[in-house]
């Protein structure tokens, strides 16, 4: 039986498409992979050792906000080690890193409560670097509870971020607010508690 010039191409097709399907579940694997080691490096406290994993990540998925969001998390990290040693100049680089990373991680998914969460750690990690990270670690706070305005642990921060900005009685407002959501919510009230009357 011999094939038609149509038959052909249509094999020839089916092979191109399968051979691109693969190369893509390949390419997700192997960014996947990345990911996954450099996070574990990450969460281990080898922070530096991670770098190289999730730039692969990224550079096999540059549309992945998952891994944009890690990279912050972990340049964050790097920069208050940095800043904490004399090699400032290394920890600016870092903090830019951080920024951009997770500009972008909220740029590709930006109603993502998780990468608003990043955003705000990244920025509390950097506020210890720079005060002046502290305005917009509030801003950020406070469009993450725009939301989720019934999550209590972002009123709870909050709280601790306005207390931390000297603005007491806002803080206890806050705090107020965090026990309406969540009744049972025992560092709330411990932070409630100890301000003073």
């Amino acid at each position: 039986m011999k094939l038609k010039p149509s038959q052909y191409f249509l094999i020839c097709l089916v092979l191109l498409a399968m051979s691109y399907m693969l190369f893509a579940i390949l390419r997700w694997w192997l960014a996947d992979a990345a990911f996954a080691n450099a996070k574990k490096l990450a969460d281990a406290g080898y922070v530096s050792q991670a770098l190289p994993d999730f730039n692969k990540a990224i550079k096999l998925l540059p549309a992945e906000p998952l891994f944009h969001d890690g990279l912050a998390d972990t340049a964050a990290k790097i920069a208050l080690a940095l800043y904490q040693q004399p090699a400032t100049q290394s920890a600016a680089q870092f903090q830019d890193l951080a920024l951009a990373e997770s500009e972008l991680a909220l740029k590709l998914s930006p109603v993502n409560l998780n990468f608003h969460k990043s955003r705000i750690r990244v920025l509390f990690f950097l506020a210890q670097i720079d005060p002046d990270f502290y305005p917009q670690a509030l801003d950020a706070l406070r469009q993450a509870i725009s939301l989720a305005p019934t999550d209590a642990k972002l009123h709870y921060n909050l709280g601790i971020l306005e207390q931390e900005l000297g603005h007491t009685e806002t803080a206890r407002q806050t705090w107020f607010k965090t026990l309406e959501l969540k009744p049972d919510y025992a560092a709330a009230r411990d932070s409630l508690e100890a301000l003073p009357q």
